[in-house]
């Protein structure tokens, strides 16, 4: 299967640039961390639940689409439970 490939929208509603930049790098270095077989782009976004998407769905079988799958959920748990730490900010 070639590498896996995710986007990160996050939520940066009412958040200084200084915050944001902050908690963008702190998500990216934790996931890098965690899952360094995983290409991650972090996007902030605005009027838009965080989210995370998986940018190459096309999958050569079911346990692929259940090892992505997986990915994906703990990957969104990750985030979420950085944002809701707000990571120190």
């Amino acid at each position: 299967m070639e590498k896996i490939i995710l986007a990160h929208y996050i939520n940066i509603d009412g958040k200084t640039p200084t915050q944001i930049n902050e908690e963008l790098a702190r998500i990216r270095e934790v996931l890098e961390e965690r899952h360094p077989e995983i290409l991650h782009f972090i996007y902030g976004v605005k009027n838009q639940e965080t989210r995370i998407d998986c940018l190459n769905p096309k999958l050569a079988s079911p346990e692929d689409f259940e090892h992505v799958k997986s990915i994906l959920e703990k990957n969104q748990k990750i985030v979420t439970r950085l944002l809701s730490q707000k990571m120190g900010l």
